[in-house]
């Protein structure tokens, strides 16, 4: 990983914190700890090789299987040690706490608005919700109305 590739990669991290951030405004929160695992090793230098291949206007090529491979394994580390996903909680996700799902659904709006990941793929955050989440994750139905409501209130 190149000291270019690390730096845009920072970047991009830091714009989606305070994106997340500006969401969780109008909710009265505040996730100042926000994927802050995704700044250091192993998760960086997993991370930003592919991100710097895939958004830098100043890359000269598609990333690479490898880098995709690797970044896969770095967000599926990252998905598995952050309450604010579903992945942490496994068959437990009805232990969820409300401000966990609160901080999800402002990622989904930032990772939305950025078209990152999967997000990228539907119009809006509730298509996503509606079209991919609800699908994959076995919430609640307490759960589910607190999402909704919330993902309206960020609406």
């Amino acid at each position: 990983m190149t000291p270019e590739m690390k730096n845009f990669y920072i970047s991009k991290r830091t714009e989606h914190v305070a994106l997340v951030n500006s969401f969780a405004e109008k909710l009265g929160l505040h996730f100042p700890d926000h994927d802050k695992d995704k700044l250091h090793d192993p998760i960086c230098s997993m991370m930003a090789p592919y991100v710097w291949k895939r958004y830098s206007p100043d890359s000269d090529a598609p990333p690479s299987t490898e880098q995709l491979a690797d970044c896969e394994l770095g967000i599926m580390n990252h998905k598995t040690t952050n309450p604010h996903h579903p992945e942490y909680w496994g068959d437990d996700i009805a232990d969820m706490p409300e401000i966990a799902l609160a901080e999800m659904c402002c990622d989904w709006c930032a990772a939305n608005i950025q078209k990152l990941n999967a997000y990228g793929k539907f119009k809006t955050v509730i298509d996503f919700y509606e079209s991919y989440a609800l699908s994959t994750y076995k919430f609640t139905d307490v759960q589910k109305e607190f999402i909704q409501k919330t993902l309206k209130e960020l609406s």
